[in-house]
């Protein structure tokens, strides 16, 4: 009976709809999916991989498995996570979102906390003209 619930992960586990790569993908899977053959770089040694695709608007930070552990998504990145995007005013993002399970200030921004599966933590931040400016996902 234990096998009955035992099965893969959904299919969307760790990719909220507008996310443009999936929480816990590797470097190949994010490239393909990010249709660009840039590589992640490291800053120093022995430090983790980031691809910055800035003029997208995406970056793409991984753990010491090199697996994705945080998306952060700005201006110029158009497409909406989960009915919200980027330009959209605070109070968008609590129609569409509801009440966050988080929220807090700091430095003239507030976040809005929200857990839309197991593994993601997502975070719209609200810059002081109350719009969404930047957006993270997080494994």
């Amino acid at each position: 009976m234990l096998t009955a619930c035992a099965g893969a992960p959904p299919a969307n586990l760790g990719l909220p709809a507008g996310s443009p790569v999936r929480l816990g993908a590797g470097v190949a899977e994010v490239k393909q999916a990010l249709n660009t053959s840039a590589e992640p770089q490291r800053d120093a040694p022995g430090a983790e991989l980031a691809l910055a695709l800035d003029a997208r608007g995406v970056q793409v930070f991984f753990d010491r498995a090199d697996r994705v552990r945080t998306v952060r998504l700005r201006a110029p990145y158009a497409a909406p996570v989960l009915g919200v995007r980027i330009g959209d005013s605070a109070q968008q993002v609590q129609a569409v979102m509801g009440k966050p399970s988080a929220k807090a200030s700091a430095a003239g921004q507030t976040g809005y906390t929200y857990h839309p599966d197991s593994i993601t933590i997502l975070t719209y931040m609200v810059d002081a003209d109350n719009r969404v400016e930047t957006i993270f996902l997080v494994r």
